[in-house]
């Protein structure tokens, strides 16, 4: 299957998706691989955090998630240093890419709002002494 007809910056992860899922095994076992590498460094937070779930996002997850969570999943499982790896759940989201800009911007706004409320009583009583 020719997936970009020669034109390799014109190739999407929609189309590697879509290319894997009718049976181009080149383009699985780049996903495969994909996830694989993806599920090494999620095993290193799973061993220095120890989280209860991680959730992927972005547009690789939206487009290639389903493909990419069973490799990402027994990776973790084989390689994560935990009693019981069951433990910590692997979600791909299920936000698009303009919830997660809205959701970062709220997460700002909350902290900048939080600093200003917090810190201008401690201005007042450093100006009052």
């Amino acid at each position: 299957m020719e997936i970009a007809q020669g034109d390799a910056r014109s190739v999407s992860v929609e189309m590697l998706g879509q290319a894997a899922r009718t049976g181009d095994r080149f383009t699985a076992r780049l996903l495969s691989e994909a996830a694989a590498h993806l599920g090494r460094s999620i095993v290193g937070l799973v061993n220095l955090l120890n989280p209860e779930l991680i959730v992927i996002g972005g547009g690789v997850a939206s487009a290639v998630g389903d493909l990419l969570l069973p490799e990402i999943e027994r990776v973790v499982h084989q390689r994560a240093m935990m009693q019981d790896v069951n433990q910590v759940q692997i979600r791909i989201s299920q936000l698009g890419e303009k919830e997660w800009a809205l959701g970062a911007t709220l997460l700002v706004v909350e902290r900048a709002l939080a600093q200003a409320f917090l810190k201008a009583p401690e201005r007042k009583k450093r100006a009052s002494r």
